[in-house]
């Protein structure tokens, strides 16, 4: 199993949000497909011998959104340059 984080653009309500899941979830492979909102974040669960990251993309678009992945820069995740999260999973390291 692997786990993603995508960024999703364009959603503005929870039933675009809802759209997203249920296209995703769709995909065969996909264990679990959930947004939030207020992140514009998708933690997808999926089996990578039977679906891929272009098949999860696909899905998206699908549905009428884009769709990014959150870059990462120095092991830590950042979106425009900026610290995403406060504390950084990959490094233990507390961001501002």
């Amino acid at each position: 199993m692997k786990k993603e984080t995508l960024e999703v653009t364009g959603m503005t309500c929870a039933a675009c949000a809802k759209a997203v899941e249920r296209h995703v979830n769709k995909v065969p492979g996909v264990v679990s497909a959930n947004v939030n909102l207020a992140t514009e974040r998708l933690t997808v669960e999926y089996d990578e011998t039977a679906a891929g990251i272009s098949d999860i993309y696909e899905a998206v678009k699908k549905a009428g959104y884009g769709i990014r992945e959150i870059q990462k820069k120095g092991g830590c995740h950042t979106r425009n340059g900026h610290d995403v999260r406060r504390l950084c999973k990959k490094c233990g390291e507390s961001h501002k």
